[in-house]
């Protein structure tokens, strides 16, 4: 057995478990979460956002790929995992996480962080969408339910910020304001759709070891656009501090670790499921901005974690619950069905 089928035993076996997933996905989260301090601490030293995500994206591809070569089973492995008829939902998860990288970055730069986060935080209710047009899933009530309840929270959390940024002086104009927004709502629309596009191809086989290429094709891709946008005269790359790469590398690095398992535990869990823990990056930012930048941090923001962590908890006990109660009216089918039979059998043996 090669190292790439020793590796793809091992990841498979790994998320396949529906708690291990879970658990998976809410370290990542809790792993990404991190990404806005360290872009703040590099912006800090660099003073140019564009400089910041470039270098990000960089390290991001640089540490990817080689993880990438090695889970597809090394580099001889690459021709036929480009080969459109088997990578086609490969290279459109490439796409659409490129594309999301892109928007979640205009809306930042032009729109408030506050309504950013709100407009991204509609990714759950896309997902449900696309997840009934595409696969012809049905929301649950519990799920509805857990999804408003976190949107709520969400709302009350950054409704002041968003008060304060109103009344405050905006750095940009209307025009690139409306933009910045609807490059929001743009993108927790392309996030719901690729976790759809996760579920529609391959989840077990080899063939689901190639969606991790969608890692560093999208890293190359933002690196690409961001240098390309550079030379239009959106902004500036420098050379940049060692301080400054350093940060930039830990953010690269964290943000391949969190893709890999974001790729993984899609296939494996509901589309609905892994947004609503995705939800968990904007709720804990606050906390972090409050422990690390000095920032202060309001009651609503942490009523708002308390409340979304409290939801998702309601809603694995449901779940659980749901499958509990499934798995009991199963056995006691089959146990109906084995006496049925048992008595049958003695009737015929008795006659």
């Amino acid at each position: 057995m090669s190292e790439g089928d020793l590796v793809h035993e091992e990841t498979e076996s790994i998320f396949s478990t529906p708690w291990v997933a879970r658990v998976g996905i809410f370290l990542g989260v809790f792993l990404l979460s991190f990404d806005g301090i360290l872009l703040t601490r590099v912006e800090e030293l660099t003073s140019d956002f564009l400089d910041t995500l470039f270098w990000k994206y960089i390290f991001l591809t640089l540490f990817s790929t080689p993880m990438t070569i090695r889970l597809i089973g090394g580099l001889s492995q690459l021709p036929q995992e480009f080969e459109w008829e088997g990578s086609r939902y490969m290279w459109i998860g490439a796409v659409l996480e490129s594309m999301y990288s892109l928007t979640a970055c205009i809306a930042l730069i032009y729109a408030e962080p506050a309504i950013v986060s709100l407009l991204l935080g509609l990714a759950p209710v896309w997902a449900g969408g696309f997840g009934t047009l595409v696969l012809g899933e049905k929301l649950q009530l519990h799920t509805m339910v857990v999804i408003l309840v976190c949107l709520m929270a969400m709302g009350v959390c950054f409704l002041g910020k968003l008060v304060q940024d109103d009344e405050s002086e905006s750095r940009h104009s209307s025009g690139d304001r409306n933009a910045g927004i609807i490059s929001g709502l743009l993108g927790g629309m392309l996030i719901g759709a690729a976790t759809i596009n996760y579920k529609v191809g391959p989840t077990t086989g080899r063939g689901s070891d190639r969606m991790f290429l969608v890692v560093p094709i999208g890293g190359f891709v933002m690196s690409f656009g961001i240098l390309l946008a550079s030379f239009c005269g959106a902004g500036s790359i420098s050379s940049p501090s060692a301080e400054s790469l350093g940060w930039s590398f830990v953010n690269g690095v964290i943000g391949s670790i969190f893709n890999f398992v974001y790729v993984k535990v899609a296939m494996h869990l509901s589309a609905v499921e892994v947004n609503l823990f995705l939800l968990l990056d904007a709720v804990f930012y606050p906390a972090w901005a409050w422990l690390f930048l000095h920032n202060s941090s309001s009651w609503t923001s942490i009523a708002a974690l308390s409340i979304v962590l409290a939801a998702l908890a309601g809603y694995l006990w449901w779940d659980h619950k749901l499958v509990t109660d499934e798995a009991l009216k199963m056995k006691q089918t089959l146990h109906r069905n084995h006496t049925i039979e048992k008595d049958l059998y003695k009737t015929h043996s008795t006659s």
